[in-house]
């Protein structure tokens, strides 16, 4: 089975399309998935309304990066997705090409929950290290430690800046300074309030990785 950090979630699509057999699709996901060249395939998820089983598709594009995937599929047409589900019944993925299920949190590691305010509203995508994204995507640090994307919760305005939402991994305290190293590099220019757990905290790098483990599950 391939490595977790070896897929990533690039892109989301509301979609309406109609399989073979009539199963109506609402949700096509875009994934990033490492090839054995060091460049990265590009596959198409479809999701059936309502439940069931998901199709994927064969490998569509090869690219030389994630960031490369991700930007490609923004430029999808509807009439490229009618012809990738086509694919996907037709011909799914091999079991080589398949991205990894999405987890909550990776077995052996702690988490915990952090929230941010910020006026400009790329902040997320840099944290991510991504052009696109969606809940759930995941950045993985150095292997031992992960940023999983929760949301938006409030979009900035005029007069607010945007909340969003996010959950650090780490599987031990080497790992913790890690992610807490990544998150104050990204954000301590632009943060205007960051919270861990629902507690304000102020964003300094030593603060940071000790209430992460502080308070970690």
């Amino acid at each position: 089975m391939m490595d977790e950090a070896a897929k990533e979630l690039v892109h989301e699509r509301t979609i309406a399309l109609n399989g073979d057999q009539g199963t109506l699709y609402d949700v096509a996901r875009v994934y990033a998935v490492a090839q054995a060249d060091g460049r990265f395939g590009g596959l198409i998820e479809f999701v059936p309304t309502g439940g069931g089983e998901p199709v994927l598709s064969p490998r569509e594009t090869t690219q030389r990066s994630v960031e490369d995937v991700a930007y490609w599929a923004t430029g999808l047409e509807i009439v490229y997705f009618e012809g990738a589900l086509s694919r996907a019944l037709r011909d799914p993925a091999t079991t080589d090409d398949k991205p990894v299920a999405a987890v909550r949190a990776s077995r052996g590691r702690r988490v915990a929950r952090f929230e941010i305010e910020s006026n400009d509203p790329a902040l997320p995508l840099r944290l991510m290290g991504t052009r696109t994204l969606v809940p759930g995507q995941r950045r993985s640090i150095q292997r031992s430690g992960a940023l999983v994307y929760e949301g938006t919760l409030r979009s900035p305005s005029p007069t607010e800046p945007g909340r969003y939402a996010f959950v650090a991994e780490f599987a031990s305290d080497t790992a913790a300074a890690l992610v807490a190293n990544v998150i104050w590099n990204e954000l301590h220019a632009e943060v205007t309030w960051i919270a861990v757990q629902g507690t304000p905290i102020v964003l300094d790098h030593a603060a940071l990785k000790s209430t992460l483990l502080g308070v970690a599950a």
